[in-house]
């Protein structure tokens, strides 16, 4: 079912680290729907990947410390993506309960608790819903974590062409559009960890120095030097 608001453009709006973490932790803990979403979350977080591709994942798409994405929805080539020990481990703990109550592993990697698909309105749902209990006062939707995921990369230092082929993009014209995006929450927070330059960590000036530091009016109009003086006969 396609949503609401089909055919209608928002401007992107990357989510920040900390609001991530908050959505994460709003997941269940215990139950198995809440240990696969919280999976679900993981994989939007730190891979970029579009919703769609998320739901055609099959278990054996998440191996050997890597994950393949098939960009199915836009045309674009498989790519390849590290899988982090954080994400893993959120996939692996999935894995157990699925195990547990029999699902196939032929079915989708994130599926029901009868190993059918997932319709992409379920995550719809699911992120409006922990949206409100993580206290985010604002649209929480799939593509904001793949515009995090750019942004995150942009900040990091990664460049132009690796972040297009991590989001399986076609255009670096697309790209940059997600670039420009990057939040002033996390731009503040890559600048905060830049180190100061030497000359603002020298010490206070002397009280009575001041004056050395603070622009006078005529500093701001130019004065010739003093003429040479003229050389002394012997």
């Amino acid at each position: 079912m396609p949503p609401a608001n089909a055919g209608q453009r928002y401007p992107a709006e990357p989510l920040t680290s900390e609001e991530v973490r908050r959505l994460l932790a709003a997941c269940g803990r215990r139950g198995p729907c809440g240990v696969r979403d919280q999976a679900l979350l993981w994989v939007l977080w730190r891979t970029g990947a579009r919703v769609g591709e998320v739901l055609a994942l099959r278990p054996h798409h998440v191996a050997e410390g890597a994950i393949r994405l098939t960009a199915c929805l836009k045309g674009g080539d498989e790519r390849v993506l590290p899988v982090e020990p954080e994400m893993q481990a959120a996939v692996d703990r999935w894995m157990e309960h699925r195990r547990a109550r029999g699902v196939n592993g032929a079915a989708p990697l994130f599926c029901s608790l009868r190993g059918h698909a997932l319709d992409p309105s379920h995550i719809r749902r699911l992120l409006a819903r922990l949206g409100r209990k993580a206290g985010l006062e604002r649209r929480v939707h799939a593509h904001a974590f793949r515009h995090a995921f750019a942004s995150e990369l942009a900040l990091a230092g990664a460049p132009l062409v690796a972040i297009q082929d991590a989001l399986g993009h076609r255009s670096a014209a697309t790209t940059q559009t997600y670039l420009r995006r990057v939040t002033c929450a996390e731009l503040g927070a890559a600048l905060a960890r830049r180190p100061l330059p030497d000359w603002v960590l020298l010490p206070d000036p002397e009280p009575d120095r001041l004056d050395r530091f603070v622009w006078q009016p005529e500093d701001l109009i130019w004065t010739p030097p003093p003429p040479a003086p003229e050389p002394q006969e012997p």
